[in-house]
Parts: structure tokens; C-alpha cells; sequence
């Protein structure tokens, strides 16, 4: 947040008129969804790596660079260039790159631009209608715990059942859940990953984590509870910032799939 007292220790203060550029188009986008029900962007990106030289000059090196798959959102892409001759994943490979294999040379600089249309669509939900039960196309598999990261311990046990209470609705389980993130879980960015031992109760334990351990706790608990969920990741692109960013998807009929980003 702009006025935590945290910003001021930055070395390299943000500059206030990009967050206000991105909380504005963020506001349009919600309204425009809300009231044409649907929206789309046409986004090219170049992106490019370069690898240190020291050592390196004269090696073989495979590079991957990631970039985007057919999917509900993702749709009309197309590869405008790319530095060499490299090996590009089919479209419906989950995780998709495209891999440079060669031998190092000074200068190198891998890279690929590339387009795409970004589709997304706005649900007007309705508490009545959501149905308790689930039927496909909602996954056992998202309902069940994934070691190490997605258990039922006592602790999310407890938890869950002090967020929902006697709550049967499912949407309105989703919703009890996002909320108690969004107010007691505080964005930060944590170690590696692959260093904390069960992410989901990190989270709930220390109050805090990045977009990624937030969505685990979601899902997790939505699982915990009853209700699909499932992992999403992708990147994040505005006029002015870009990076990789997580969420989650949680399935409630008779709507289907639905997007919860905490």
C-alpha cells in the first residue's frame, strides 16, 4: 500500500502517478466488465534474457523463456520474431516456453516477442441460486489434500470452521474465506517456496505471503470445506508493470469455474 510506513524505507521510491494509472484502469476495467458483462485486450510483450559471461563464453546452454497457452482467457496468439531458431512447445502444453539450445557466444541475448487476446468475462452471482451440491465438471482431485501444501491439519481444520461456521452455501463459503484473507492476511513476499514446509498454514499462522501462498490458503480451506478449488498462475501485464502473478479458481454450480484473485 502507498501509505504504509514500510514505503518510506524504499531506496528507490515507486513513483505515486503509476499506482494511481494502475488503480484507475483497474476501476475502468471492473465497471466496463459490470455493465458490458464481458472485456478484452490485445497485449504484445518482448521478453528477454541474458545470461552473465563470466565463465559462460564458448558453453552449451538451453534457455527456456516462457509464453502463453490456449486457455479460457488466452486466445489468437501469435509469434512475431524470436533471437534463434528455437524449439516452441505446442499450444496446449501447460506449461508452455520456447527452448534455445547453443553454444554461448559474447552478446547473446535470447529472446521472443509475441501477441495475444486476453478474454475475460463478469458472472453476476446470485446466493439462491448456487446449488450445495457439485457436480462435474468439478474434479475429485479438487477436492481431495496435495501433499505437502494442501492438508487438512487440525489447525486449517480449526480455522475453517471458525471462518464458516454452520455456513452451507458454497458461494457464500468462497466468499466468508476470500474475505478473511483479503482482511488478515498481509501481502508480503516470502522465502523460496520449496523452503516452507506446508504453504497453507504458513500463511494462516504468520498472517502474510505473496499472491501465490494467499491462493493456496484459499484453496485449501475451499477444499477443506467442500468446495472445488483449484491452482491458477500466469502473467501480469498493465502499461506500466509486468510480472508473474498467482491465483486461484473455485467451482460452484450452476456457474461453473469462477475466479477468485486475493
Amino acid at each position: 500500500k502507498v501509505g504504509h510506513p514500510l514505503m518510506k524505507r524504499l531506496i528507490e521510491p515507486e513513483d505515486p502517478q503509476i499506482g494511481q494509472r494502475k488503480q484507475e484502469l483497474l476501476n475502468e476495467t471492473m465497471w466496463h466488465m459490470k455493465k458490458c458483462g464481458k472485456t478484452a485486450y490485445s497485449i504484445r510483450i518482448r521478453s528477454e534474457l541474458k545470461i552473465g559471461e563470466g565463465g559462460w563464453i564458448g558453453a552449451p546452454v538451453t534457455v527456456h523463456i516462457p509464453v502463453p497457452n490456449a486457455g479460457l482467457q488466452v486466445k489468437n496468439i501469435q509469434i512475431h520474431g524470436m533471437s534463434y531458431p528455437g524449439f516452441l512447445s505446442p499450444e496446449t502444453f501447460e506449461s508452455r516456453t520456447v527452448c534455445f539450445q547453443k553454444k554461448l557466444e559474447e552478446g547473446d541475448a535470447f529472446w521472443i516477442e509475441y501477441s495475444y487476446e486476453n478474454h475475460l468475462t463478469y458472472v453476476e452471482l446470485d446466493w439462491e441460486k448456487a446449488d450445495t451440491h457439485q457436480p462435474e465438471p468439478a474434479s475429485a482431485s479438487d477436492l481431495e489434500e496435495q501433499a505437502p501444501h494442501i492438508l487438512f491439519t487440525p489447525f486449517i481444520r480449526a480455522l475453517c470452521h471458525e471462518i464458516i461456521g454452520e455456513e452451507k452455501n458454497p458461494l457464500r463459503k468462497a466468499k466468508l474465506i476470500y474475505d478473511y484473507i483479503t482482511d488478515h492476511v498481509r501481502y508480503a513476499y516470502v522465502r523460496r517456496y520449496s523452503t516452507i514446509c506446508n504453504i497453507a498454514e504458513y500463511a494462516a499462522a504468520n498472517q502474510k505471503g505473496d499472491c501465490g501462498v494467499q491462493a493456496i490458503l484459499f484453496i485449501t480451506l475451499c477444499r477443506c470445506c467442500g468446495v472445488p478449488a483449484r491452482w491458477q498462475s500466469g502473467l501480469f501485464v498493465s502499461p506500466d508493470d509486468i510480472g508473474g502473478h498467482d491465483w486461484a479458481q473455485f467451482y460452484v454450480a450452476p456457474y461453473g469455474w469462477l475466479y477468485a484473485d486475493l
